[in-house]
């Protein structure tokens, strides 16, 4: 995503867009000193930050600008979206209803004026409501128009509310949508609840902006390693891998996978060229057998807790159900 000269005004719109910034006075000043301004030190900052195609977050841009990160508020900007977007459906309605109420007026002014009328007022008449009708049919071809760009708007809009700002997965309320489809298949499924280890560790070492960046690398390389599954931002550090018509086993195998390839990687902390080491993480998985997502995702959860407790960087696997309903053998 590099940073290219442009033009005020849509350019800096179109660069928060692109980095899911909200358009705030902030951001927007911020945007200008590194677009419009050519702030060299600033400019050279960002084009690190998103070399490779990465997204800057609001804590970058706040540590950039010298001021104190704040809390994201994806809620307050979708809200503004959509108070956007319903001005926009008011006016389609109300331009709508002003060319076929004008028009149905018309035709009734129009109507009574032919009662009686002379051969050549009839033309006039017809001639002018001909016209009439084909500014209506226009008037409203334009507001069919607005109206599927205002739905693909919508459905963006929808969209960017499932996902995740920093690394662009799913987050939590998308997954579990898509979870309760998945566990309603007579197949079921298989979850598997990540978390990195000593995530807390490298960002009170290195900063949250390298936290930030480790966290894109982690969402990178797990929608890689499990693909075609769905992978999710799950909150912190942590990721939930949806794996559909699959058991616990088969899904360990997966995340072994991906826990291996993880692991080679050779990170470093951009900045300063220092070794993050290896990055590893715990896991718990669990297969849906029919319980509602609260119950599946709190087994999962368990599971990692205990997985975290036995030392880090191990998988705990729910038990197939027939071990749990069969006691051990020599025992009643």
């Amino acid at each position: 995503m590099p940073i290219e000269k442009q033009a005020t005004g849509p350019k800096i719109l179109r660069f928060l867009d692109d980095h899911r910034l909200q358009h705030s006075p902030a951001n927007y000043a911020f945007v200008h000193r590194v677009l419009i301004e050519q702030d060299a030190v600033l400019k050279a900052e960002v084009e690190r930050i998103v070399d490779g195609g990465f997204r800057i977050g609001p804590d970058e841009v706040a540590r950039l600008a010298g001021e104190t990160p704040a809390e994201p508020a994806p809620e307050h900007h979708g809200a503004s979206q959509l108070d956007r977007l319903t001005l926009r459906v008011l006016d389609i309605i109300g331009d709508a209803a002003s060319a076929t109420g004008d028009l149905n007026r018309d035709l009734v002014s129009a109507a009574a004026s032919l009662v009686g009328a002379a051969e050549s007022s009839i033309r006039s008449v017809v001639s002018a409501m001909i016209e009439r009708t084909t500014l209506a049919e226009a008037s409203l071809a334009d507001a069919t128009r607005q109206a599927q760009s205002l739905r693909a708007e919508l459905n963006a809009l929808r969209t960017d509310a499932s996902r995740d700002r920093l690394t662009g997965l799913l987050n939590r309320a998308g997954v579990e949508e898509r979870l309760a489809t998945a566990i309603a298949s007579p197949k079921g499924c298989a979850i598997a609840l990540i978390d990195i280890d000593h995530f807390k560790r490298v960002n009170d070492g290195h900063g949250h902006a390298v936290g930030d960046r480790l966290l894109r690398t982690v969402a990178t390389e797990l929608a890689d390693s499990c693909q075609p599954h769905t992978v999710a931002r799950w909150e912190g550090g942590a990721f939930l891998i949806l794996m559909e018509d699959m058991t616990a086993r088969d899904a360990n195998a997966i995340i072994d996978t991906a826990r291996v390839r993880l692991a080679s990687r050779r990170l470093k902390v951009r900045e300063s060229d220092a070794p993050l080491g290896t990055i590893t993480f715990s896991a718990g998985i669990s297969s849906s057998r029919g319980r509602a997502v609260p119950a599946l995702i709190a087994s999962a959860e368990a599971l990692l807790d205990r997985a975290k407790n036995g030392g880090r960087n191990r998988t705990e696997i729910e038990p197939p159900l027939v071990e749990i309903l069969s006691p051990p053998s020599g025992r009643v």
